[in-house]
């Protein structure tokens, strides 16, 4: 049962950098191609006004919270749910693993699709360095870490807090935001493993165990 869970880690480690690799490899087909095919570089988009786009985000995020609820409460949430425990228990019992695990990579790259359509109306320009910008494919992930990924509220608290830290240090420490960044987050893996969720489930464990202590000792 060790090997083939280790085996899955280390499945589940290539699949992480080879998907970092095709987006570089994607990166630099287009600029090659751009470059050497079309003589052009990078895209004009249509711009729109800073409040379509506010609320076009907001659309978009009320939509991926909708869908993230309903998700969570049906089957569909339950099979990803045992194939996060345990996949093999999950393909034994039934679940078409391969089958959910591509209808969800779809799911969620519709909704990285729109946002990213909607931010390039900001931009009003795009290129493949900008479109597939390594940091964009890193940040969603970081901010999931440091939330946490076991309650819906977590990696929206994440998200909020991640998003503020980040503003913060590239205003105040431009010239070592990156140094400061990678230190800040290595101290949450090391220390807060399940991230501010982590905390905040000890901390109620602790508030519960205080209130029965109080109560069996008055």
């Amino acid at each position: 049962m060790m090997s083939r869970a280790f085996s899955l880690e280390r499945a589940t480690s290539y699949f992480t950098m080879f998907t970092f690799g095709l987006v570089e490899l994607v990166r630099n087909s287009l600029h090659w191609w751009e470059v050497n095919i079309t003589g052009t570089v990078g895209r004009l988009i249509i711009s729109a006004d800073n409040t379509t786009v506010f609320y076009a985000m907001v659309a978009t995020f009320l939509a991926v919270l909708f869908a993230s609820y309903l998700i969570r409460r049906s089957k569909f949430g339950l099979a990803l749910q045992s194939i996060g425990e345990s996949e093999e228990a999950a393909a034994h019992s039934g679940v078409n693993v391969n089958r959910v695990k591509v209808v969800m990579f779809a799911v969620s790259a519709f909704f990285m699709g729109a946002t990213g359509a909607t931010m390039s109306m900001r931009w009003t320009y795009i290129d493949p360095t900008l479109a597939f910008n390594i940091q964009y494919s890193f940040m969603p992930v970081l901010m999931a870490i440091f939330g946490g990924m076991g309650h819906l509220y977590a990696p929206i608290t994440g998200a909020a807090i991640f998003s503020v830290l980040e503003e913060f240090l590239t205003t105040k420490f431009p010239y070592y935001y990156m140094l400061l960044f990678g230190l800040t987050m290595l101290v949450v893996i090391l220390f807060m493993p399940h991230g501010l969720e982590g905390m905040i489930e000890k901390w109620r464990k602790k508030m519960k165990a205080g209130l029965r202590s109080g109560h069996e000792y008055p």
